[in-house]
């Protein structure tokens, strides 16, 4: 999976349109190849691969969608777009880069990477919303 930072918008969105289709391509190959497997299947069975397949589409698209955010980079932000410290009122800093990890539904993990911003002044830390 590829981050997307900062950059030009209509870039960012045909990226992810791409990242998109290559997803749905992928659970396309991966249901056919199931079904001729399977070709004896019920429509129960049928229906729980579809499920776990459109769980990890969900995944992906959540994930992919999350990294166009302007936030993932919080350095790349003009102070006066940039998360305020809750206690201070004052525009956070970037820190490091870390990752979280987040189960959605299906039990699928979405992986979320962006700066950890700082407050400046009293050193309170925030992980900015997607």
């Amino acid at each position: 999976m590829r981050m997307v930072g900062m950059g030009d918008g209509a870039m960012e969105m045909q990226q992810l349109e791409t990242d998109v289709q290559t997803v749905l391509h992928e659970v396309a190959t991966a249901l056919r190849g199931w079904r001729e497997a399977h070709p004896r299947a019920t429509f129960a069975e049928l229906e729980a691969v579809v499920d776990e397949q459109v769980n990890r589409v969900r995944a992906r698209l959540l994930e992919e969608a999350i990294h166009t955010s302007p936030v993932t980079h919080v350095a790349d932000l003009p102070a006066e777009e940039r998360s305020q410290c809750p206690t201070c009122a004052v525009a956070l800093e970037a820190g490091s880069q870390q990752t979280r990890t987040v189960i959605v539904q299906g039990d699928q993990p979405v992986h979320i990477r962006r700066s950890y911003a700082v407050c400046p002044r009293c050193g309170a830390g925030l992980f900015p919303p997607g």
